[in-house]
């Protein structure tokens, strides 16, 4: 019973009693694999009003102009944060991921007529940031699943609003998570001007994601 007991506890905070943080980089098939299955409890099959990241991308939104917002995302997953921006009329650009599956899945949900918005592209491609007039970037749920982020947050135009969340836990996709706020400014204040980092929970259990409000350096 005591087992049985540790495992629920176990999977009640998110597995981070037996999870670490990955430490490298995974490749796409891994993470077409997850998307395949719809990720931990179906998250990615769900309306975005439905998942566990409502809260955060609500959040994101809300630090948003509609009328001057021209947005670039990357890692835009299955599409979920892309189809509530959308439909609140924001003008979303592109979104960019290296998951063939995560794009198809993006491609459907938006809809034929948001199809050439999905982009199947590696972060680290200089020329994906100057395929489209951008001046807002999202980056929610990224950073921390690339050993090179720092690279990726360079190839950003400069002035950039740059609005991205990143994990208070481990993971096995996670490269690194962060504990609190001045970790993520000590990491992050060589490419970026953080205006606010609000921590937004995603469940009752301690597992939360920290909000940043940030420009791109010049």
């Amino acid at each position: 019973m005591r087992i049985l007991s540790f495992w629920r506890r176990a999977w009640h905070h998110g597995m981070t009693a037996v999870r670490r943080d990955a430490k490298k980089e995974y490749d796409a098939r891994f993470y077409d694999r997850i998307y395949r299955r719809g990720g931990d409890r179906k998250e990615y099959f769900k309306p975005p009003e439905e998942s566990v990241y409502y809260p955060a991308w609500m959040g994101l939104i809300a630090r948003l102009d509609r009328n001057e917002a021209r947005i670039l995302e990357l890692g835009c997953g299955p599409g979920q944060l892309a189809i509530l921006l959308l439909r609140s009329g924001f003008r979303y650009l592109r979104g960019i991921d290296f998951s063939g599956e995560a794009i198809a899945m993006a491609r459907k949900t938006a809809g034929e007529g948001h199809w050439d918005k999905f982009v199947f592209g590696d972060l680290y491609d200089e020329t994906l940031y100057r395929a489209v007039e951008y001046n807002t970037v999202i980056c929610g749920e990224v950073l921390e699943h690339l050993e090179r982020d720092l690279a990726v947050l360079d190839l950003i135009r400069p002035a950039a609003k740059v609005l991205g969340t990143v994990p208070n836990y481990a993971s096995r996709a996670h490269v690194r998570h962060f504990d609190d706020e001045g970790q993520i400014r000590s990491r992050y204040r060589s490419s970026l001007e953080i205006r606010s980092i609000q921590k937004i929970a995603i469940n009752p259990y301690g597992n939360a994601l920290f909000l940043i409000d940030s420009q791109k350096k010049f």
